[in-house]
């Protein structure tokens, strides 16, 4: 089926590998017709009729559904992850970043070569109403930078094509998508802030402020061309830069002297002009106004432009063999939480024994998947191997275990006749098992009441 799928989508889609156009969705999703290639692998599916097994329908469910988790990450970031084709899933990493912030997703896989990874990075735009704006996408590369455009939630979406299983690690870094315009300085020296109040509550500061003697130099924060020079009542000396193919314009003000003429092309980190007080700025130290303004849309708060992160990338830590596994709660008051924190909001206290699907790790903390598909982060020493089982179970006939404890059926393996089973955990109506091979798997609690079911009974575990 595999092979099928990829002699469809061989004539001409796998070429294109990276689209930055931003499109409108719904959840529902409905794409514009410039489709991403996660798109036309979608399509791809549902025209040789892949949608209507088992496995199909939950990859495209599961690629939409996904969109909705709510589990939040901060940055930096990484963390392994598995997908199991038994169990067609995406995975999705929630951040909130600032407007200005250089977003950079690097994803490494290990799986079987030719295979597919798709990421996909949206906006969300209505939490109440969910609608999702895909403002990057790649299938190839496995890696994005993009640089934040709107305060609000972003969403990674991580999903392999079908019948595809293997280890990936994601690193979610960010940075100052602008250089810092003060010579010698970093955001530390960011004095005053965007909104602060000014004319005693009249208007509210449109920029910040950053401190440095009187002389130093104001350095562009990026290439481009000066677009004015000029003197006013309330910045004094200014100099206005702008960069139209990032639509960006920036205000440097309270100069103490402009060195830069109109429709000067510079530098990022050259000089256009030296730090004073001029303007409404005489009575303060020295320092720059700087400010930041999206073409037709104004200012925004630069401090996302500006703010370097004092957080290094965190290790994966210890963990990361049991992917793709379960393992049981251990200890009592067990909290599942929305991050990987120890400050997270908690979503659920878990009981001793109950079993858990690891599906993502990070320094100290798994990320789980419980019986009933919902998600969230427990710490490492929360959980045990599921060394002995809690009971034995004897079949009299064959039957099969499935990759989830629900009714629909996607056999993950074969049992045979009069073979013994360990019950590791129960959910519902069904058993989490073990059988003879080590492969763990969910069989049907049987109706003892007139059933025929292949279950002969349950025996205590010696």
């Amino acid at each position: 089926m595999r092979g099928l799928i990829k002699y469809y989508i061989a004539a001409g889609i796998l070429s294109v590998t990276i689209f930055t156009s931003c499109e409108e969705l719904d959840a529902p999703i409905n794409y514009s017709p410039n489709l991403s290639l996660y798109e036309r692998y979608k399509n791809a599916l549902v025209d040789i009729n892949l949608d209507s097994t088992l496995l199909g329908k939950k990859w495209i469910l599961t690629g939409t559904e996904s969109l909705r988790d709510t589990l939040l990450h901060q940055i930096p970031l990484r963390e392994a992850g598995y997908f199991n084709a038994d169990d067609p899933r995406a995975v999705t990493f929630r951040i909130e970043p600032e407007i200005g912030e250089l977003l950079t997703f690097n994803l490494e896989v290990l799986a079987v070569n030719g295979s597919k990874f798709f990421m996909d990075l949206f906006e969300e735009i209505n939490a109440d109403f969910p609608r999702y704006l895909r403002v990057s996408s790649i299938d190839s590369v496995l890696n994005i930078q993009y640089e934040v455009r709107n305060k609000r939630p972003h969403i990674l979406r991580i999903q392999p094509e079908l019948l595809v299983s293997g280890k990936y690690v994601i690193t979610i870094t960010s940075k100052p998508s602008l250089s810092f315009p003060v010579s010698g300085k970093n955001s530390n020296a960011i004095g005053s802030a965007w909104g602060d109040p000014r004319d005693g509550g009249r208007r509210s500061h449109r920029g910040v402020d950053i401190f440095a003697p009187r002389g130093t130099e104001a350095l562009a924060a990026f290439d481009g061309v000066v677009s004015h020079v000029g003197l006013n009542k309330l910045g004094g000396k200014v100099v206005w830069l702008r960069n139209n193919k990032r639509k960006l314009t920036l205000y440097y003000a309270h100069l103490d002297s402009q060195i830069v003429h109109r429709g000067q092309k510079v530098l990022a980190g050259e000089p256009v002009g030296l730090i004073g007080n001029t303007g409404n700025a005489l009575y303060t130290p020295p320092h720059l106004h700087f400010g930041v303004y999206w073409h037709g849309r104004g200012g925004v708060n630069p401090i996302g432009h500006l703010k370097e992160s004092n957080k290094n990338v965190p290790e994966i830590g210890e963990g990361d063999d049991f992917l793709n596994n379960w393992l049981r709660v251990k200890n009592r008051n067990t909290l599942l939480k929305r991050s990987p924190s120890l400050r997270s909001e908690v979503l659920s206290k878990l009981d001793p024994g109950y079993p858990v699907m690891i599906t993502g790790v990070t320094k100290g903390w798994y990320r789980i998947r419980l019986p009933n598909d919902n998600n969230g982060y427990v710490r490492v020493n929360d959980l045990e191997i599921m060394d002995d089982p809690l009971q034995a179970l004897f079949l009299n006939k064959g039957s099969y275990l499935t990759a989830n404890p629900k009714n629909e059926i996607i056999p993950i393996d074969s049992i045979s006749e009069g073979k013994e089973l360990k019950i590791m955990g129960t959910f519902n109506h069904f058993y989490l098992v073990e059988s003879l091979n080590g492969k763990y798997g969910w069989i049907k609690i049987p109706n003892y009441l007139g059933s025929t079911s292949a279950l002969v009974g349950v025996s205590a575990a010696e």
